[in-house]
C-alpha cells in the first residue's frame, strides 16, 4: 500500500454488443499454512507528518474480506483505512 501517495482507478469491465469474451486470469498461492505475515502502508512512504492511513492486514484476512465485500463497486482496502480524510 502506497499510503495514498499513488492511487489506482476503479474499473469494471462490461461487455459491449456481440462477439467472443477473453477473460485473463491471474492466480497467487498464499499458502496452505497459516501465515500471520502483516501487510500494510510501505514504510519508507511514512513519516511524522504522514503517519499511517491504513491498517495492517493478512493475507487470509485481505482474501477473506474481499470475497465477503463482494462485487458491489467499492474497494475493500477502504475498510482497512484508519480515518476518513
Amino acid at each position: 500500500m502506497s499510503n495514498d501517495k499513488f492511487t489506482s482507478v476503479e474499473h469494471r469491465v462490461l461487455l459491449k454488443g456481440a462477439g467472443p469474451r477473453v477473460t485473463a486470469i491471474a492466480f497467487f498461492g498464499i499458502g496452505y499454512t497459516s501465515n500471520s505475515r502483516l501487510y500494510g502502508p510501505i514504510e519508507e512512504l511514512l513519516s511524522e507528518s504522514d503517519p499511517p492511513k491504513y491498517k495492517k492486514t493478512t493475507i487470509q484476512d485481505f482474501v477473506a474480506g474481499a470475497y465477503k465485500q463482494g462485487l458491489d463497486g467499492t474497494s475493500f482496502v477502504q475498510l482497512l483505512k484508519l480515518t476518513d480524510d
